[in-house]
């Protein structure tokens, strides 16, 4: 553990450029303590703090200012599945207006990530998507999904991010909800029959995790 992890020794006061800076998670366990209502040892609101990392990893969580409700899932509800021919019957909302589905994709495996503007982690993780995109494109299908925002405010961030694979909207969370996500951002991984065969609600921390997951689920 290094220096910095550690509250200062008794005695001795930080050096000038540690002052007034926190310790890693110290905002967390904070918020633990206040949140269990009641006097908590500083052992047991780490616990705590450590408890609650995995909800403040993914929008739909507390690190964004709109939950999981508000896309019309639960969090920790379990994944949703796909109707019983796979996902080609599921639908989205093109940016026109006009409806599409899965059926578009059908022979080939699928990508699938749902993002939103509004989610940091949504918006750090599309480089990478794009990376791998670039990457496996001749072998797999890649598509973004903008949920509960304006048209113009998902396709503003995919120019800004400069993605190039196919992106649709899902307006009501309908398509989240059938491939099973819970929060944002969310990337599902469908074979070639359709069939949802991975489904993540965080984001993935660099492109070579994402590209080693699709190369395990959908290029074995």
């Amino acid at each position: 553990m290094s220096r910095d992890d550690t509250a200062p020794m008794a005695g001795r006061s930080r050096p000038p450029s540690q002052r007034g800076r926190r310790a890693p998670l110290a905002w967390l366990t904070s918020f633990a303590t206040v949140w269990s209502g009641a006097t908590m040892t500083r052992p047991r609101a780490a616990l705590v703090a450590f408890a609650l990392l995995p909800a403040f990893s993914a929008c739909g969580s507390s690190d964004d200012s709109r939950g999981a409700s508000e896309l019309g899932v639960e969090a920790g509800a379990p994944a949703a599945t796909a109707p019983d021919g796979g996902i080609a019957q599921v639908a989205f909302e093109r940016f026109d207006g006009t409806t599409g589905s899965f059926a578009e994709y059908s022979g080939r495996p699928v990508v699938v990530n749902f993002f939103a503007s509004w989610c940091a982690p949504c918006v750090r993780e599309l480089p990478d998507i794009e990376q791998v995109h670039q990457a496996l494109g001749a072998e797999v299908a890649f598509v973004g999904v903008s949920v509960n925002e304006r048209a113009e405010d998902g396709l503003e961030l995919a120019e800004r991010t400069g993605i190039t694979f196919d992106v649709v909207r899902d307006p009501r969370s309908e398509t989240l909800r059938a491939l099973g996500g819970a929060a944002m951002p969310t990337t599902a991984l469908v074979d070639a029959s359709g069939r949802v065969v991975d489904v993540r609600s965080l984001p993935y921390k660099s492109a070579e995790e994402l590209e080693a997951k699709v190369r395990e689920k959908l290029l074995p």
